[in-house]
């Protein structure tokens, strides 16, 4: 039989698989050949009909915010992105063997799920059947256990096709599209954001942990039908998210999580693929549930790009401020051991005595300043601006005199004093706000909150 004719065969069957379940065709209509599209590197295809076409996608103005339209050569650029991304994270060569078709039904709900269809030939191949537009997060996370599927399946000869964990597909699929997400899943008449931020994703991940418990990694391993659905299932994806970030930052994270994918065909129990990955890090279970408890706690400790949480620092000033110091408080006493606040220190010691107290009080400050939040960081710098102007002050009018009365020296002392009350004052506010509250981490509870808000 002629080639050609078989690739006519081949297009008119596409076209009739496109059609909704619904629709008839008129025999004197002509049928329409949907395009195929082949990437570069001829694993990817695309498979669809030109936007506003009577088969194809809605047109651009019918297209839902946070929705992807699959516009055919727009869907073979961003698989292929996904792709090079993908690869590069794990820092691989493209060494593919399953073709990975995406097939665009036009007329779809854009509510429908994506679907994954394996076949086993000559080796894999996998098909992606999507709406014609759907959510770009959605879409990300079906190319993302395409991909998982091809490279887990390269060395299976079963005819029993291995599965990806949920934690591993989903956690990587948030991780890349948090970094990459404008650049690789495109949404229509938005302009692209060319800059990575490798703390992408984290401020969510932080604002919904304030409200649920995160996964332990038994959970994440065989999550149960209840963390499926509502808030539970957003804490499981955060969790997962979480969870490989975490493993790609330790050494050889990337590579080890690679070798997890290639070893489930040779584990029934997929935990148990992930482990042998791992066991130079992760001797049992156990030690995995402690590292992630680890983490966890480091994390938590953290805000924004990687500063600590405000309650932390307002713990340190209060040690700072309050550290017990040796003092004499006439010439006749002998020294003794007392927590004073920098007001006092000033008020009642020399400032022969004081003065390398608060030297080291702002040197300790610095380190509290380079780790807090911004709004409070500047609180700190003031504290560290007003001891230096009482220590410049004073040293001017008397630097090794025992006596703070003279008339220079006491303006910049009760200067001083009046200033460090004022920003007192102000952290007070700060611990007021910082004071934990009591948490119920129930899904209902927390449904509950955000229904108030």
């Amino acid at each position: 039989m002629n080639p050609l004719n078989n690739i006519r065969w081949i297009r008119v069957f596409a076209a009739l698989a496109l059609l909704p379940l619904t629709t008839s065709i008129a025999s004197e209509d002509p049928i329409e050949r949907p395009r195929v599209l082949t990437g570069r590197s001829q694993q990817m295809v695309v498979i669809g009909y030109d936007p506003g076409s009577p088969w194809g996608p809605p047109s651009y103005s019918s297209v839902r915010k946070g929705y992807m339209q699959m516009d055919p050569p727009v869907v073979l650029l961003s698989i292929e992105r996904i792709k090079a991304q993908f690869l590069s994270l794990f820092n691989r060569e493209d060494l593919w063997r399953g073709r990975i078709s995406v097939i665009i039904q036009g007329k779809a709900d854009p509510d429908e799920d994506v679907t994954i269809r394996s076949e086993k030939g000559d080796g894999w191949k996998f098909k992606v059947h999507v709406p014609g537009q759907v959510r770009r997060t959605r879409f990300m996370r079906a190319m993302i256990r395409a991909l998982l599927l091809e490279v887990a399946n390269r060395q299976n000869n079963s005819s029993r096709l291995v599965e990806i964990p949920l934690w591993l597909q989903e956690g990587i699929a948030a991780h890349l599209f948090a970094v990459h997400g404008d650049t690789l899943v495109i949404e229509n008449r938005t302009r692209l954001d060319m800059t990575h931020d490798r703390y992408a994703g984290l401020p969510e991940i932080r604002q919904h942990f304030r409200l649920m418990t995160p996964n332990t990694f038994a959970e994440l391993s065989i999550p149960m039908e209840k963390f499926m659905e509502g808030l539970a299932w957003e804490t499981y994806q955060h969790s997962s998210h979480l969870f490989v970030r975490e493993l790609l930052r330790l050494p050889g994270g990337s590579k080890r999580l690679w070798q997890t994918i290639e070893l489930l065909p040779g584990y029934l129990n997929k935990q148990l693929a992930f482990r042998k990955a791992f066991e130079k890090q992760f001797r049992s279970a156990l030690d995995i549930e402690k590292w992630w408890s680890v983490s966890l706690v480091s994390f938590k400790a953290r805000e924004k790009n990687l500063r600590w949480a405000e309650a932390k620092s307002l713990e340190r000033l209060h040690k700072i401020f309050t550290k017990p110091v040796h003092v004499r408080m006439s010439s006749k006493d002998t020294p003794v051991t007392k927590s004073f606040r920098l007001q006092d220190l000033i008020a009642k010691t020399s400032f022969e005595e004081h003065r390398p107290l608060l030297i080291d009080t702002i040197n300790q400050m610095a380190i509290v300043y380079a780790n807090s939040q911004p709004d409070l960081a500047r609180l700190i710098g003031d504290y560290r601006k007003t001891l230096m102007k009482y220590i410049n002050d004073r040293g001017v009018v008397a630097p090794n005199s025992k006596n703070p009365a003279t008339s220079t020296g006491k303006v910049a002392r009760d200067e001083a004093i009046k200033q460090l009350d004022l920003l007192d004052d102000i952290r007070g506010d700060f611990q007021e706000l910082a004071k934990p509250e009591v948490k119920d981490d129930s899904v209902e509870a927390a449904e509950k909150l955000l229904n108030r808000q």
